[in-house]
């Protein structure tokens, strides 16, 4: 294969200065895309550039497609027989010059087909799914080649996207440095990268770099120049056009803000570069330990290089020009340098400093509570400027801006002392933490943290600077105040405030406050909401506030009422000694801003406290120890008003406690009080059972449902509790929620107004007692959810406002109800009988029933104990029975042919069979009527094997003589006539016509 040559010839500008001006040729633009290229190859083709090319005197002889519009792109066309070998592409410089470096993209036109191109000791394959960029700088010779393989057989096109050259005059060489040793401070040095060369736009904070391959104009841009100055065995970078020295800014390298300050300076080194070109671009800039250089993804701006060593960070330091480093180098002999304190010693109280480290500096914000972090460090910033103040051997930490102390949870108020660690870092020597669980961090975000992080890094390894003098005798005045500790609770005094404070905060009731909290601003002997009394009254403590004039209580909040507290000496250090608990599950623990009362007793320092004397208190509290008035007028109507009955004392209470309360009208301690007020919480609630719901406005309704309205509508009923339609059952669940339920139908959840209507499922109610022996029902505490009697035509039961007394309900048990039986026939009265308790009727008799044939066989329920929905027939010698609710031990289930409704029932009185007389004869027949009352029962149709039947016959107990005849409210009497038409009051053997159809009796 023949060896393809590209010679490249240029008109020079003539060169200024002592170094030569680089050329940089463009041979293409990369604006078009070579996908569609295809043709013929054509070798030793020579062609003179268009105009339009921008390449005026440029020729370049290479193989190229022939194609009317070849100047859009440059394109390498090869097309071999077979797999072709390596061909060489040499680029020769025109005569008086040598190629610096060059740039070059590729890329094939087919993804199948590839292409491997060697540059140097780089190969890369190159496809049509991505083109590759090839750089060589630094050739320093006339000429230079890489080569291409074709790997396929199958023809295809290389294309040239972009290619760039840089030419410098063959006559001139520059000088590079590759170590701190060789540096010259009388030199200025341009730096170097394949990327971009380093430069400081006028006026600018940062450095950034050039635009990615667009190569300066001249090395005497003075923009572009920097000095490395050494002072002290250090160097710095010094940039000459803006006279700032540079420094560590994050992730990027700025210029010091000031001029006469040189604390933000940040020292040089120069490592060795590890990339493949290292020869060109020997050494890496790490500033801090930090490597900087040009990156593809945020140039112009030079950034950190944290791990991989490439062609970003790898530079040349090329000598520029002459560069007199007096003005630098008197910064650091200038009175406004920076003074860092590299030994305790120099600390002293009439001076300010500023704390920094790698990642930020120390930061108190203006009326802050605490301390942040900012990236840059400035003495001359008053809200960075900290005293570290020393006093009795200990050290302080004082933020100027705020005239307040650190604290070890980060907070700002009185003093806490801090230890200051020495570290192994030169520039950072300092730690400060005020325990091992309180060690002063800074992130990497310049979050701050008061912690355990005991790794000595960046983030707490500080550097203290001094800021200037200062006049502390305010922040010094903290130490003047006398405090007198409580050591012995002997010296506890009833006519003494006190301050409670602890590591983590000092108790205070703030302003407006109704509760027990925590300060950070630390002790402060006049500050009212601190200052507490412990007094004590028959051998017993209580805390009283001095600002809200109450005491504390067990659940932090505060209260007229006097609280015994428990004392204890549990501490031993630096006279935080006290242990406050009310009772094992009440200890006061406090953290920085709250106070929690729990069960933690495990000893630390949320829990130990100092008691400091803050000053004389002159009120008598013995008033709040005598209780008997409050008493009378709060636990009084509890001893005295419906006890034993529901929501109201258990009269197991009363009796243990009569006598005490009895006393407690005459003299009563705090301790009495609470526990005469805790009995009152000993209140009878009805458990599952049958009872009645009186509401206490309309003080005869009960709450009752018979299934009578249209709607179906729970309601009240004046009936003095007689009703079976009042009964109610009770449901109590796990919660002591009450499901209310009558004649099987459940209430539901009530809402604004709207009539309750019946449900089939639980609604759960919340009883809730109000005075003795009343209480709400709420489904939910909601301001319409309380069960209410509204006064209308039928009292119904709506949803309504818990402070209504028509809401307020009393409970009595359901023991009894009354039966109204229908008669006389032959002296007796009747009446059917269905309910959904167990019952024992009393005053009657109590019959199940049968059917055979045409007779209603009747037996006398034992003892006239009905079960729960047994349908029966009643008997007796009053008009009025009396069934006594059974809610003891359930009755075994009992057989009825009767079926039985505890609801009003529409009925079909020509099927079903009804209790009535005919011709002054009891038994079940066929009615007229259309509704069966509540409570009431029916012999059904299913029951009677004879169809024909119209009518049975009763046979009490099997003794068919005993048949009596009955008007009831149920049944219509028969109307009977014989057949000629005379009308009969008893029918024998024979044809009648009953109702205006025929009958035969047998």
């Amino acid at each position: 294969m023949k060896k393809i040559t590209t010679i490249l010839t240029l008109l020079l500008l003539a060169v200024a200065g002592a170094w030569a001006n680089p050329v940089t040729v463009i041979v293409a633009d990369g604006s078009h895309q070579p996908y569609d290229y295809f043709g013929t190859r054509t070798d030793g083709t020579t062609f003179t550039s268009n105009d339009a090319s921008g390449l005026a005197g440029l020729t370049i002889v290479a193989p190229v497609m022939d194609r009317a519009t070849w100047w859009e792109t440059y394109c390498l066309a090869l097309k071999p027989s077979s797999v072709q070998t390596a061909e060489a592409i040499t680029i020769s410089a025109p005569a008086g010059y040598k190629i610096y470096g060059y740039s070059i993209t590729l890329q094939a036109i087919s993804s199948s087909n590839p292409y491997e191109i060697t540059v140097g000791s780089n190969t890369q394959t190159v496809t049509g799914a991505s083109a590759y960029t090839f750089n060589e700088k630094g050739v320093n010779a006339t000429s230079t080649s890489f080569t291409i393989k074709q790997t396929s057989e199958t023809a295809n096109w290389l294309a040239v996207k972009d290619w760039t050259l840089t030419l410098l005059p063959e006559n001139e060489e520059y000088t590079t440095v590759s170590s701190l040793a060789a540096v010259n401070q009388n030199k200025s040095y341009t730096i170097v990268n394949p990327r971009g060369w380093w430069a400081v736009a006028s006026g600018a904070t940062d450095v950034n770099s050039t635009v990615e391959l667009e190569l300066p104009k001249s090395f005497n841009d003075v923009k572009q120049q920097f000095a490395i100055v050494k002072y002290e065995d250090a160097y710095y970078l010094y940039s000459v056009s803006e006279k700032k020295f540079a420094y560590v800014n994050g992730t990027k390298i700025s210029l010091t803000n000031t001029e006469k300050d040189l604390v933000l300076a940040s020292p040089l080194t120069l490592e060795e570069s590890v990339h493949s070109g290292k020869d060109t671009y020997p050494v890496i800039i790490t500033l801090n330990g930090k490597h900087f250089g040009v990156s593809t993804n945020y140039s112009p701006d030079i950034y950190q290089y944290q791990s991989t060593n490439d062609e970003g960070n790898g530079v040349s330091l090329v000598e520029t020009a002459d560069f007199d480093p007096t003005e630098a180098l008197n910064f650091f002999s200038s009175e406004d340098v920076k003074t860092f304190v590299t030994d305790l010693s120099q600390l002293t109280n009439d001076k300010i400093y500023v704390i920094y480290n790698a990642r930020g500096a120390w930061n108190f914000a203006d009326n802050a509570t605490g301390m942040n972090a900012v990236a840059t460090p400035d003495r001359g910033t008053v809200s960075q400027q900290v005293a570290i103040i020393t006093h009795d051997n200990e050290y302080y930490l004082y933020s100027v801006n705020n005239k307040k102390y650190v604290r070890a949870d980060n907070t700002l108020g009185a003093p806490v002392p801090v230890q200051i660690v020495a570290t192994e870092n030169t520039d950072y020597p300092w730690q400060f933490k005020f325990d091992d669980s309180h060690v002063v961090n800074v992130d990497g975000a310049r979050n701050v943290y008061f912690n355990t992080w005991g790794i000595i890094d960046e983030g707490n390894s500080n550097a203290i600077l001094e800021a200037g003098e200062y006049d502390l005798s305010e922040a010094l005045s903290a130490f003047d105040v006398q405090m007198n500790y409580v050591t012995d609770l002997n010296q506890l005094e009833n006519n003494k405030a006190y301050i409670v404070s602890n590591v983590r905060g000092t108790w205070q009731v703030a302003d407006g406050s109704n509760e027990l909290s925590a300060t950070t601003s630390g002790v402060v002997l006049d500050n009212v909401n601190e200052q507490m009394v412990i007094w004590k009254q028959n051998d017993k403590y209580y805390l009283y506030s001095v600002s809200a004039k109450k005491f504390v209580n067990r659940t932090k909040s505060l209260s007229t009422l006097p609280q015994a507290v428990t004392i204890e000496q549990k501490g031993t250090n630096d006279n935080y000694l006290w242990f406050f608990k009310f009772d094992d599950s009440h200890i006061i623990n406090g953290s920085t801003t709250y106070v929690v009362i729990d069960d933690w007793n495990t000893i630390d320092e949320g829990n130990v406290n100092q008691i400091i004397e803050a000053g004389d208190f002159s009120e008598d509290l013995s008033p709040y120890f005598e209780l008997k008035d409050r008493v009378a007028s709060e636990v009084k109507p509890w001893f005295e008003t419906n006890v034993g009955s529901y929501f109201a004392l258990k009269q197991s209470t009363y009796d243990e406690y009569k006598a005490r309360y009895e006393a407690a009208l005459t003299t009563c301690s705090p301790e009495e009080y609470e526990a005469l007020t805790a009995a009152t919480y000993e209140i009878n609630y009805p458990e599952t059972g049958y009872y009645r719901l009186k509401n206490v406005s309309h003080a005869t309704h009960y709450l009752g449902y018979d299934g009578s309205s249209d709607e179906k509508n729970l309601a009240t009923f004046e009936d003095e509790g007689k009703s079976l339609a009042t009964v109610v059952k009770l449901e109590k669940n796990d919660n002591g929620q009450y499901a209310i339920m009558i004649n099987g139908k459940y209430a539901p959840a009530a809402s604004k107004s709207a009539r309750m209507i019946m449900s089939d499922e639980p609604a759960y109610f919340y009883a809730q007692e109000y005075t003795p022996g009343t209480a709400y029902f709420s489904v939910d505490y909601g301001q319409y959810t309380y069960l209410h009697c509204a006064a209308t035509d039928k009292y119904y039961a709506v949803g309504w406002e818990y402070n209504a007394e028509a809401s307020l309900w009393t409970v009595e048990d359901a023991t009894s109800a009354t039966v109204a039986l229908n008669g006389p026939v032959d002296d007796s009265y009747y009446a059917t009988f269905y309910a959904p308790f167990d019952v024992t009727i009393e005053g009657v008799d109590a019959y199940t029933v049968a059917v055979d044939g045409s007779n209603a066989v009747t037996t006398q329920v034992e003892g006239n104990k009905v079960a729960a929905g047994t349908a029966v027939l009643l008997k007796g010698a009053a008009g009025e029975a009396t069934v006594t609710i059974n809610n003891g031990e359930a009755l075994a289930a009992q057989t009825s042919a009767l079926a039985g409704t505890y609801l009003d029932m529409d009925v079909d009185g020509a099927t079903d069979y009804f209790f009535g007389k005919n011709n002054d004869k009891v038994g079940f027949y066929h009615w007229t009527g259309t509704t069966l009352k509540a409570n009431r029962a029916y012999l059904p149709a299913s029951a009677v094997s004879a169809n024909e039947t119209k009518g049975l016959a009763i046979n009490w107990n099997g003794d068919a003589d005993g048949i009596n005849a009955v008007a009831t409210d149920n049944v219509g009497e028969q109307t009977v006539f014989d057949l000629q038409g005379r009308r009969v009051n008893k029918m024998q053997r024979g044809l009648y016509i009953v109702n205006g159809k025929k009958v035969v009796v047998k």
